[in-house]
Formats: C-alpha cells, structure tokens, sequence
C-alpha cells in the first residue's frame, strides 16, 4: 500500500485496540496511503505510539495530525 510521498496533507490515525496498535496514512481525499500493526506494549505505551509514527514518517514525510482512538469497555 506503499505510495510515493505528495505535497497533499496526510493524517495518521492510531487505533489501540486490544493488544494491536494500528496506525494507517490517509490522505486529504481519504486515501488509505500505509497501514502498520505492531504489538501493543501498554508498559510503554507513549514510546510505541511514537516509535510507529516515526516510521509512517518516512513513508509519507508530509503529515498534517495524528489522531488516536481508544474504545472503551
């Protein structure tokens, strides 16, 4: 789902679900640009957010926010 970078703003949105982290690129259209899952570590919580942003980064340099969800029980 790989996408060359655009000048079009991107949004990260971040899912905490569980035991995932999920995290996808959308672009300003509502394309799904990059969807990533990674393990979801509640000790370090905030490093894993971060650490996954950091690699959407490098997919798409040009991103406007980030957004997270959280469900509740």
């Amino acid at each position: 789902m790989t996408s060359p970078a655009s000048s079009q703003p991107h949004f990260i949105g971040i899912h905490l679900c569980g035991d995932i982290l999920r995290a996808t690129i959308v672009s300003g259209n509502g394309t799904l640009v990059e969807v990533r899952e990674a393990p979801l570590d509640h000790e370090n919580l905030v490093t894993s957010v971060a650490g996954i942003v950091r690699e959407l980064e490098k997919v798409e340099p040009n991103l406007t926010s980030v957004g997270v969800a959280i469900p509740g029980s």
